[in-house]
């Protein structure tokens, strides 16, 4: 995710108090990240469609990038 861009118009509402999720939730465990989201502003500010195989079949990945809003 830190590689699919950040969507211009999202980036210009919320600018510096986005925090992107996947640059500190691929090191917690799931409950630590369930209370650092709880009762948070999150915001789907990107996604990418990407080719992929599933079970041998061809099929189409879509990868979304998400923040949190640091109000």
């Amino acid at each position: 995710p830190n590689d699919i861009p950040c969507d211009p118009i999202v980036e210009k509402k919320y600018g510096k108090k986005l925090q992107f999720i996947y640059s500190f939730a691929k090191n917690m465990m799931l409950d630590a990240l369930i209370t650092t989201l709880k009762d948070k502003k999150i915001v789907l500010c990107g996604q990418v469609e990407t080719p992929a195989v599933y079970r041998g079949q061809r099929a189409k990945l879509l990868v979304k990038k998400f923040a949190l809003v640091e109000e």
